[in-house]
């Protein structure tokens, strides 16, 4: 149940980021641009 709240609460943050204060989400996390790699074989 914390695992789905916990899902549940990042969207909450990303929707209301990106809806009400006109910011992406994360944008002051660090000041370069990270991007997924994702898996390698």
């Amino acid at each position: 149940l914390q695992f789905k709240l916990d899902i549940l609460w990042s969207m909450l943050d990303a929707m209301s980021m990106a809806y009400e204060l006109k910011r992406p989400p994360y944008h002051s996390v660090t000041e370069q641009r990270v991007w997924h790699k994702g898996i390698t074989l």
